[in-house]
């Protein structure tokens, strides 16, 4: 049994490549086997903030079939029970997936073996990074204390909704028709709500409505607040998770709150991670504490 969780951010630069490796190693250091798989396929960076020369094959030797098996990407990372597959963003057109090779990528994710697969995400709202966002149910958004980065946040969690109920519905359907008009509509504004689309789909589809309400209900989308800087922050903090819950009908839960620490612009540097660099920091602890949040609260697990 793993678990899987991907790692998004509705904007570049809030920290999510440095918060997933870190958290790597702190699951690692916990005795757990760990897969980091870097999925921001056209700016793939994660091996530098670890410090690895991108010289093995990736996942771009994968995508242009110049090596077959997907498990044969996994490489060493230098710490203990931690793992690695690279992006290979020097591949052109890596990033513009076709959908089944999305596809056989997911497949291949989900038949690796480890107590914990992290997916380090591309940002924005594509349809290759939402739907790698939604390989599982419980996923991790991170964010940082300023509105713009909040709205980017807010965005992308009403977009992976909207994806959700959309691969739900057959193609070429009346469903699909109603969901198209549906979306052209402000859910902010009036009186639109997902709650409303999902009743007028049991109109279509009782067996079809039920299934998207058990998918929404199981969403289960967590936040990570980086570059905290003090408690004072979390009046702005507190606006995404009111707005999501307003506005989307999904509550979304504080995984942790990771401090500004200034010795990052070093780690970032010498290309080393920060836990590998500083020990009893507070960032140190917050990650521990992540790690102990995602141990209570993190239930979904794949065969």
């Amino acid at each position: 049994m793993k678990q899987i969780i991907p790692v998004a951010s509705g904007k570049g630069g809030v920290g999510k490549t440095t918060t997933v490796a870190n958290l790597g190693i702190s699951l690692a250091r916990k005795g757990k086997t760990v897969i980091m798989i870097d999925l921001d396929l056209g700016e793939s960076n994660l091996h530098t903030v670890m410090g690895i020369k991108n010289i093995k094959p990736g996942l771009g030797h994968f995508i242009n079939k110049r090596e077959d098996s997907f498990e044969s990407l996994i490489q060493e990372t230098g710490f203990e029970r931690l793992y690695l597959i690279t992006g290979d963003s020097l591949f052109p057109g890596a990033a513009n997936l076709p959908y089944f090779q999305k596809k056989k990528i997911i497949k291949s994710i989900r038949e690796l073996t480890a107590d914990y697969i992290l997916l380090d995400i591309g940002s924005g709202s594509s349809y290759n990074v939402i739907d790698f966002f939604l390989i599982s149910p419980e996923n991790i958004i991170v964010t940082i204390p300023e509105t713009t980065a909040l709205l980017n946040a807010y965005s992308f969690l009403k977009n992976a909704l909207y994806r959700l109920i959309y691969l739900a519905l057959p193609p070429h359907s009346e469903e699909r028709d109603y969901f198209n008009e549906f979306s052209r509509e402000s859910i902010e504004k009036g009186e639109n709500n997902l709650s409303n689309l999902v009743k007028v789909i049991g109109s279509f589809s009782e067996e079809l409505s039920g299934r998207i309400s058990h998918s929404l209900t199981q969403f289960s989308p967590h936040v990570i607040f980086n570059m905290s800087l003090n408690d004072d922050e979390k009046f702005i903090t507190d606006k995404l998770i009111k707005i999501t819950d307003k506005n989307l009908g999904k509550k979304i839960r504080t995984a942790g709150q990771i401090p500004w620490v200034n010795e990052m612009r070093r780690s970032s540097i010498i290309m080393k991670p920060y836990l590998q660099l500083y020990e009893n920091s507070v960032y140190e602890n917050a990650m521990n504490h992540l790690v102990s949040y995602i141990e209570e609260n993190f239930k979904f697990r794949f065969n």
